[in-house]
C-alpha cells in the first residue's frame, strides 16, 4: 500500500504512546475521528474527547512518528 490516497486501518490503544507512534509510522496525515455519545466502562467523555485528542495530537508532532 503506502500509495497516495490509501487508507490503512490500525489498531492502537490511545493510553499506549509507543503504540500510538507506531501506529503513524508511514502516515502522511492523522486524522481523528473518535467521538462517542455516551460513556462506557472503560472511557468516560474526558478520556475520549480531551486526553485521546492530546495522545494523538502528541504522537502525530513527535519526531519519531512518520519515521519509516
Amino acid at each position: 500500500m503506502r500509495d497516495l490516497g490509501q487508507i490503512r486501518p490500525v489498531k492502537y490503544d490511545v493510553r499506549d504512546m509507543d503504540l500510538l507512534r507506531k501506529s503513524l509510522r508511514g502516515s502522511n496525515i492523522v486524522i481523528n475521528l473518535l467521538g462517542e455519545t455516551f460513556e462506557t466502562k472503560n472511557f468516560s467523555y474526558e478520556d475520549i474527547h480531551v486526553n485521546a485528542t492530546k495522545a494523538i495530537a502528541a504522537a502525530a508532532f513527535s519526531p519519531r512518528a512518520f519515521e519509516e
